[in-house]
């Protein structure tokens, strides 16, 4: 499923985040102490488990955050 922040790459459920252009997958980083998992993209680093979230259910409100 696309991205819609960022043109260009997708994201499957298990979160491997392709560039569409190259056929790559990112290799993801841990981002926090508590290991969530993190790639650079062309708008910056975000976390893996937020674009699974914006891509399968879309964007949340400005200034909102999500509940485990």
């Amino acid at each position: 499923m696309r991205i819609p922040s960022d043109v260009g790459y997708s994201i499957d459920r298990a979160g491997n985040v392709r560039n569409e252009r190259t056929g790559k997958i990112l290799k993801p980083f841990k981002a926090t102490r508590s290991g969530h998992l993190a790639v650079d993209l062309p708008s910056g680093s975000k976390k893996v488990h937020h674009l699974v979230m914006e891509a399968f259910v879309g964007l949340g409100p400005t200034n909102a955050s999500m509940t485990r």
